[in-house]
């Protein structure tokens, strides 16, 4: 164009794009050393200088070269808005800056809900969770509105609004992921603030006597909140610094869900339900996460998502493995969630679905609600609600424990007393028992379509010191932590790599 100066808007922002994901894979080519090196076995003064070297000078130095392509991309976006600006003024023709889907008179393109991106900056954490949660039901309409944005307009969202796109279906999940980094951040504030209130407490009790500590039961109780606040915190700076990727992070909503690896250049899915008494908790320690990370980092292109997308089963009266009830509402929330992934470019994947205990109630209640998956593995699950049935297409693979504690549970389906209301009168009392279904009647066997593996651990002859009950909880959970057998662990890289586990 003779005589003009600048550039096309549109190119620069693409360009911006371009840059931006290189940012993001020179991050995940750093974590997954990091991780590599981590897991390496060696020993000696080579290794420590090593190992050395590389957390004190190679990995620092990817990192700042990360971050110096993420400050390109604000340069990059910058210049095409100033660009963008300049050319509506001027009449010039250097691109419109949109994608296509904007007013023919440069301005912003669509809203949510009638919201534009000025309005929803606006919004309280409350009012964008809500709207997350009401427009993650067409996901692929958030997808659209999203990607109806100009890069300067997410990134805004992303840091202004991070509740909304951190939580709502459709979203690319780095996206999400940039969200809720910025979320714990937050969270990391509001922590130091109640850390410090604590520390003070504990240091001068006696100021606290008569009105927040009464007793040694009352400090040990501040011991424990301390210990997991700065657990809490250690873990959710990791996700700070693009150690972890948390896609859902509602702390108040009890729900978490952390990514491994890199969803643009996956090729498959693990999606990863763990059992019975998982809390946030189990993610700040790392808990859960161990296996699932072994296994997608031995295949590559794998790309995984541990899940606790709500209040999870406890061992207690009110959240008990046997709530049928809690697996269905959670098993609709991963339907949800599957679709989310689906409405963002993860329809076309395979998906290896794994179940610890309770999870795999979960999970087979998801397949009920409509999501599907290439392959589902029960580790040592629980079992099935009745009325579930597998689905074509799908192979079905259980590894259970000898001895195994959750044995005792398998197979159980009834109505249990759920509330004791006491009425009438001191001449004329009345008791009225309340029922609900518990338990799960199909279990993980061939007559339901599971191949059944040998899992590579069973059970000793119980000692006084080692007894049979205390073998079968621990196997329990051994089977889904990274001291798991061999069998295991060679069983979920086959499903991964795409052949069938050993003995199936």
């Amino acid at each position: 164009m003779a005589g003009f100066v600048g550039a096309d808007v549109d190119e620069l922002r693409a360009f911006a794009k371009l840059v931006d994901t290189a940012s993001r894979q020179l991050d995940d080519t750093t974590n997954g050393l990091s991780a590599a090196l981590a897991s390496t076995r060696w020993l000696g003064p080579d290794g420590s200088e090593f190992t050395s070297h590389w957390n004190s000078q190679y990995k620092p130095g990817l990192t700042r070269a990360s971050g110096s392509l993420h400050g390109l991309v604000t340069i990059l976006v910058k210049n095409a808005d100033e660009q963008q600006t300049t050319s509506s003024d001027t009449g010039g023709g250097a691109g419109n800056g949109g994608t296509g889907k904007g007013s023919s008179d440069g301005t912003t393109s669509g809203d949510l809900g009638g919201k534009s991106v000025d309005d929803l900056e606006d919004l309280s954490s409350d009012e964008l969770r809500d709207l997350a949660e009401k427009f993650s039901k067409d996901p692929d309409a958030a997808h659209d509105w999203w990607e109806s944005l100009t890069p300067a307009e997410q990134a805004r969202l992303i840091k202004n609004a991070p509740e909304l796109v951190g939580g709502l279906d459709g979203v690319p999940a780095l996206d999400r992921v940039a969200a809720n980094a910025n979320i714990a951040g937050d969270q990391i504030e509001k922590n130091d603030t109640r850390i410090k209130e604590i520390e003070q407490k504990l240091a001068e009790p006696w100021r606290y006597a008569l009105s927040a500590i009464t007793g040694p039961g009352d400090i040990q109780a501040l011991h424990d909140e301390l210990k997991d606040l700065k657990n809490e915190n250690k873990y959710l700076q990791e996700a700070v610094d693009g150690d972890v990727q948390l896609y859902t992070y509602d702390r108040d909503a009890d729900r978490i869900v952390e990514m491994i690896g890199n969803p643009e250049t996956a090729t498959q899915q693990l999606t990863w339900i763990p059992g019975t008494a998982t809390d946030m908790n189990s993610f700040y320690t790392h808990g859960v996460q161990g296996l699932p990370d072994y296994v997608a980092g031995a295949v590559p292109g794998t790309v995984a998502f541990v899940m606790k997308d709500g209040t999870y089963p406890q061992w207690d009266l009110s959240h008990p493995p046997s709530d049928t009830s809690l697996a269905h509402d959670l098993g609709v929330t991963q339907a949800q969630f599957q679709s989310g992934l689906e409405a963002s470019g993860f329809e076309s994947m395979p998906n290896t679905a794994v179940g610890h205990s309770a999870g795999l109630a979960i999970l087979t209640a998801s397949e009920s609600a409509g999501a599907h998956y290439t392959n589902v593995v029960s580790l040592s699950g629980i079992g099935m609600a009745g009325g579930w049935e597998p689905q074509q297409g799908t192979g079905y693979y259980d590894y259970t424990t000898g001895g195994d504690a959750i044995l005792a549970a398998r197979g159980v389906n009834g109505l249990l007393p759920s509330d004791i209301e006491f009425g009438g009168s001191i001449l004329d009392p009345s008791v009225t028992l309340s029922f609900e279904r518990a338990g799960f009647p199909l279990t993980p066997s061939e007559e339901n379509g599971f191949s059944v593996l040998d899992p590579g651990i069973g059970w000793k002859t119980p000692t006084l010191f080692d007894p049979l009950l205390k073998q079968s909880i621990d196997n329990h959970s051994l089977i889904a932590s990274t001291n798991t057998s061999h069998e295991v662990k060679d069983g979920l890289i086959d499903l991964l790599s795409g052949n069938k586990p050993a003995g199936s």
